[in-house]
């Protein structure tokens, strides 16, 4: 058999290969009118799963409730945990809870609350100073009011790396933090980029953003109330400016009122003077 109908054949199925891998993922990623959906996911802002709960240990919480319930199995649970234990790493256990809770009045915040049950269940085996407590509003999950849930999230930390980034990403939403007493964003590259492919996306897709502000405890409660709306509005104007509709954009303040972090420290202050990005 000759070898030139032989390469023919080969360069065929090369070229057709390529052909199709031009048309179906880069041409449609690319073009907007060739591929919206597949435009829409390219442009999608990144990620970051939430950090899976262990299933054969998980603590749950009933709805309202900051004591661990009765049936939850401590002993595994505690086990799940300290085998991420090393010589000096830190523990950083995030409390979560949901908008339509109710919250006691003498208690700052319902996910604290449930992270300082872990610090308590924990205290015999890390000391104090190697467990970091935050809390974090989440949506709510089916059943939750009904069933209990999973009021926990954790994770082991090198010592150097517990300081609370200017950018975080959840998997229901994006948190951006903002100098004391500033209604200008912290200097980060990596904010810009966010937001910049968050008007990517919402821009092509007509999502809807809720932009929600909050401070620490320093100041009256009514000035922080209105500095975090100021720190929402600031978001939303650079989003105006990217080419999102003041139509897709709703802004809210909780003020000093759902704090992710006490606020003992100029860090946890900082943790806490934030906006709340979420796509709905």
């Amino acid at each position: 058999m000759s070898i030139k109908p032989l390469l023919a054949l080969v360069g065929f199925l090369a070229w057709s290969a390529f052909c199709m891998q031009w048309y179906c993922c880069w041409m449609q990623v690319a073009c907007e009118s060739c591929g919206a959906a597949a435009y829409a996911e390219y442009n999608a802002p990144p990620i970051i799963p939430v950090a899976a709960i262990p299933g054969i240990a998980a603590i749950p919480f009933n709805w309202s409730e900051t004591k661990l319930n009765s049936e939850a199995d401590l002993k595994a649970f505690k086990k799940e945990i300290l085998a991420g234990m090393k010589a000096d790493n830190i523990l950083e256990i995030t409390g979560l809870y949901f908008e339509g809770e109710d919250k006691p009045e003498d208690v700052t915040s319902l996910g604290l609350e449930r992270a300082t049950e872990l610090r308590r269940l924990l205290k015999d085996e890390l000391s104090e100073d190697r467990i970091i407590s935050k809390a974090r509003l989440v949506a709510e999950p089916e059943g939750a009011r009904e069933k209990g849930f999973y009021g926990i999230d954790f994770k082991w930390l090198d010592a150097d790396k517990t300081t609370a980034g200017t950018l975080e990403e959840f998997s229901d939403r994006v948190i951006i933090r903002f100098p004391y007493n500033s209604v200008q964003k912290d200097y980060d590259p990596t904010v810009d980029a966010y937001l910049e492919k968050l008007a990517n996306r919402v821009v092509e897709s007509k999502e809807q953003v809720l932009l929600t502000g909050h401070t620490d405890d320093s100041g009256e409660e009514a000035y922080n109330l209105a500095l975090g709306t100021e720190r929402a509005e600031s978001i939303k104007s650079y989003l105006l400016k990217k080419g999102v509709t003041a139509e897709q954009m709703t802004v809210a303040s909780k003020g000093e009122q759902q704090p992710v972090a006490a606020n003992d420290t100029e860090s946890n202050k900082h943790a806490n003077r934030r906006v709340e990005v979420v796509i709905k």
